[in-house]
Formats: structure tokens, C-alpha cells, sequence
């Protein structure tokens, strides 16, 4: 049996985005209005083309490669923010924006109604003006096996779309901290205790899942139960998770504002969460991007002003 497999995009990129495809420096529309101009610019900007797998790097990206490199794999599909769904040797313009709210790209961040829904709203938008669905290409391959990573977030952006297959007998999902109703009785039985058996850490657990899965299906089998039954076993035998982090105390927005420019803004975002928790105080990675992204743009806009007047 042919085997596809959907995965969600990275964020680290291994080229350079022109500034007329970052999201988080176009005009703040509604986002009906921001898909509209969005597409105008990905036909509009000269840029060279890149395959969407030599796109992205990074460690979760490398897993991604090796699945995309093995002979039972048909077709590898990523779940794009900026194209929707893509074909991995598609080529396409770099780009840079973000389906979730720690980023200064973020969709969410930088449209007008910044409400839970905005990310499923952009999906059904984009996906509806580039012609291509889930369902579309699962109604192309319905024959094939579907193997699907997708993070809780990107579960919520796509629900619409995915929900139509969601309950096929063909259709694999590997999301373990994915909590959506209609979606939890097909996640397949895999968490984050995989890590003592495959490798790997938080951001990389769920792709080796997908690796080891479609390296050993044969042997494993093809349905959900024999899948369950085969990672059951496994967590079984496996350590418990270590303990949580330590509870800090949470800072009021003014309070944390004063302490996020004390650190200093223009610092990688890594550096100040762990700056805030070493000084003993939550840091919340999208309560974080949120107040430091807006902190960035009124710095930006407060340059702007000053570069007009002089």
C-alpha cells in the first residue's frame, strides 16, 4: 500500500524572506482582507523558487527529510500557513508567517479580529482560493494509507477541513497533546514518553513517531488498533515524563512590559524567556510573544515617526 504522509511547515527557513512576504509587516486587515492581499503578493514579489522541503531546516525539518527520502512514502504533503497544503518538491516563494501566536508573523497577531477562530478562518481561505484542500488530496489518493502530524494548533486551524476525513479507516493521526472532540477518538495512542525509546526531544518526538511507524509498518501492521496495541506496549515499558517546571510567579502585563524592557526586546526570544525565568517569574512562550511582539511594532512605528519628523 502507497503511503502519504501531511506534516506541519517549520519555522527556521534556509534562505532569506524579501519583506513583501512577511506577514507581520503587512498592513493590519481583517483576515479575509489579509488573504486577499496575501496572494496578491505571493503572484506579485520577484523572488527565486525553492522546494518547500529544501525550504526549511532545523531538527524536526531533518526527520521530515528522512521521511520524504523513503522508498514506501508516495508523497509528502506539508501544511503551510502561507500556501496551504503543498506538495513537498513543490516549488514555491519563501515566505514567512506563523499559525500560532508566538511569532511576529503570527496571523493571529496581525489581523484585525485576533479572536480563537482566526487560524481556522485563515485555512479555510487560503485553501479555498489556492484550489487545493485535505479533502482534495485525500479524494485523490483515497487508496493510499494517510500518515498525519499535525500539532494541536494546526489541528485547530485545519479542523474544518480535516474533519471530513477525519474518521476514514485510511487515515493515521499522531497528535498527542491534540484535545479536539471530534477529533481524539482517531489520534492514534502515542505520547511524549516515545522519547525514551526513539530519541529525540518535546519538538521532535511526534515526527520520529511517524518515522518509526512508516520504517516498521509492515511489521506492525496497517490499522489503528494493530498501531495502538504496537506504541502501547512500548509507553508501557518506558519511564514516567520527568517532573513539570517549577511554579513562578506570574507578572500583571504592566509588570512584565517593565521587565521585558529591561532585558531588552531585541534579544532572541529564547534568551529572554530565560532571562524572565531565571529571575524567578512565568514567562507564558505566547503571552511572552504576544506583549513582545507588540512591543517590537510600537518600536518600529515609534522609529518611523521620529525618521518624519526629522
Amino acid at each position: 500500500m502507497k503511503i502519504q504522509v501531511i506534516v506541519t511547515c517549520a519555522a527556521n527557513k534556509t534562505v532569506n524572506i524579501p519583506e513583501e512576504l512577511q506577514f507581520g509587516k503587512l498592513p493590519t486587515l481583517s483576515v479575509d482582507e489579509s488573504v486577499i492581499e496575501w496572494i496578491k503578493r505571493l503572484k506579485s514579489t520577484n523572488v527565486n523558487l525553492v522546494k518547500m522541503i529544501d525550504l526549511y531546516k532545523g531538527g524536526y525539518w531533518g526527520i521530515v527529510k528522512d521521511i520524504n527520502s523513503n522508498s514506501k512514502v508516495d508523497n509528502v504533503w506539508i501544511l503551510s500557513a502561507g500556501y496551504g497544503i503543498v506538495n513537498a518538491n513543490q516549488e514555491v516563494k519563501p515566505y514567512a508567517i506563523a499559525l500560532k501566536d508566538n511569532s511576529f508573523d503570527s496571523i493571529k497577531l496581525n489581523t484585525k479580529e485576533q479572536f480563537n477562530e482566526s487560524y481556522s478562518l485563515w485555512w479555510d481561505n487560503i485553501t479555498d482560493k489556492r484550489k487545493l484542500s485535505i479533502t482534495d488530496v485525500y479524494n485523490q489518493y483515497k487508496d493510499d494509507l494517510f500518515i498525519v502530524y499535525a500539532s494541536y494548533e494546526y489541528m485547530k486551524a485545519i479542523k474544518n477541513d480535516f474533519i471530513n476525513i477525519v474518521d476514514k479507516p485510511n487515515v493515521l493521526i499522531v497528535s498527542p497533546d491534540t484535545k479536539i472532540k471530534e477529533f481524539t477518538p482517531h489520534i492514534l495512542n502515542t505520547n511524549l514518553r516515545l522519547r525514551s525509546f526513539l530519541g529525540g526531544n518535546k519538538m521532535t518526538v511526534s515526527s520520529l513517531t511517524v518515522k518509526h511507524l512508516i520504517e516498521n509498518i509492515d511489521k506492525i501492521g496497517y490499522t489503528r488498533d494493530k498501531i495502538n496495541s504496537y506504541f502501547e506496549k512500548i509507553i508501557s515499558k518506558q519511564p514516567e515524563l520527568p517532573p513539570q517546571n517549577p511554579i513562578r510567579k506570574k507578572l500583571k502585563d504592566e509588570e512584565f512590559i517593565k521587565l521585558l524592557l529591561e532585558i531588552g526586546i531585541n534579544k532572541p526570544k529564547t534568551a529572554i524567556i530565560k532571562a524572565v525565568n531565571d529571575k524567578g517569574y512565568a514567562s507564558g512562550v505566547n503571552r511572552t510573544a504576544r506583549i513582545l511582539n507588540k512591543l517590537l511594532k510600537d518600536s518600529v512605528k515609534n522609529q518611523n515617526n521620529d525618521t518624519t519628523r526629522t
